[in-house]
């Protein structure tokens, strides 16, 4: 992603840690840059001030990616900014405590299976329209080799993580 002509570029989970530092890097790559989180306002702020400072034009949206109506608000607002996405980061994920299966609440699975897993389906629903319009254009799911390994502790992170290779290996089809 290092030669840019001003692409958009959408990173979800992008206040704070692996998110921020994508976001970084297609910036000073040339990028638009696009933050996004679901809650941690305050973070999503302190990176956009980031990018700000190195003159990297940037739009920040607080919206649930797992959520239909959030990520709906979420494409509108890039392309009510920037019109297109080139590139998706599906970046935005969770983990839960450590559960085996039989103690594992059902509102657990759930939150996890429903941020890491729907909110990458979802994002990819919404930005395929835009990608397949263009050359050159990306969606970077980010999962985990856990999946193939998985504990007995996190069951509901092993799936949504297996989840996300089986969904990339499809829209990639």
């Amino acid at each position: 992603f290092m030669e840019s002509k001003k692409k958009t570029v959408l990173v979800t989970g992008s206040s704070r840690g692996i998110g921020r530092a994508i976001a970084l890097a297609f910036g000073r790559a040339g990028y638009n840059v696009v933050l996004n989180a679901s809650k941690s306002a305050a973070q999503l702020e302190e990176t956009k001030s980031l990018l700000e400072s190195e003159a990297i034009p940037v739009l920040a949206v607080l919206a649930d990616v797992s959520d239909y109506e959030g990520c709906k608000l979420l494409f509108a607002k890039i392309e009510e900014t920037f019109g297109m996405v080139d590139v998706l980061v599906n970046n935005a994920g969770v983990n839960s405590k450590e559960y085996f299966i039989e103690d594992l609440p059902e509102s657990e699975w759930a939150r996890v299976i429903n941020i890491n897993l729907t909110g990458t389906f979802l994002c990819c629903k919404y930005a395929l329209p835009h990608l397949k319009v263009q050359k050159n254009s990306s969606i970077i799911n980010i999962a985990s080799v856990c999946w193939q390994i998985g504990t007995s502790m996190f069951p509901a992170y092993h799936a949504s993580k297996g989840g996300i290779i089986g969904l990339t290996r499809s829209i990639a089809r």
